[in-house]
């Protein structure tokens, strides 16, 4: 899916100023496909991307793979301050997670998901500033 820019806000569920917050367990239900067998699919890969930007602010992502999992973490870089979304892993029982949060004026979620059968990660961005917002949605092969 190309970048859409928005002219609402959609994030509204997330705090401007609040703290990072982790949101999973949906994805789960919505039969999002397993991690299974890393270690027979993938040496070990690490790497940073960033993923949508708007303005000044852009959302970074940073992965790492090994046997046990992939392990992702999420900021939002503004000319101000870093701010951290979260991280955590995902694997046959974490499939997806979603990471979010604001501070600053500025708001950002992003849903970050591993396909098994395409071995690709995939991340689905929002990011909010004043009122103008953008999502996008994109993947990378590991």
């Amino acid at each position: 899916m190309p970048v859409q820019t928005h002219d609402t806000d959609i994030l509204p569920h997330i705090d401007a100023d609040g703290a990072p917050q982790i949101m999973a367990g949906a994805e789960a239900a919505a039969g999002v496909e397993p991690v299974a067998s890393l270690e027979a699919r993938t040496a070990a890969v690490r790497g940073c991307i960033t993923v949508i930007s708007l303005g000044v602010a852009s959302i970074k992502v940073c992965y790492s793979v090994s046997g046990s999992g992939i392990h992702v973490s999420a900021a939002l870089d503004t000319p101000f301050k870093d701010i951290t979304l979260g991280s955590a892993t995902l694997n046959k029982s974490r499939p997806c997670v979603t990471l979010g949060g604001g501070a600053l004026g500025f708001k950002a979620e992003i849903k970050i998901c591993y396909k098994v059968s395409k071995h690709r990660l995939c991340f689905s961005p929002k990011i909010c500033l004043a009122g103008s917002c953008k999502s996008g949605e994109t993947c990378i092969k590991l």
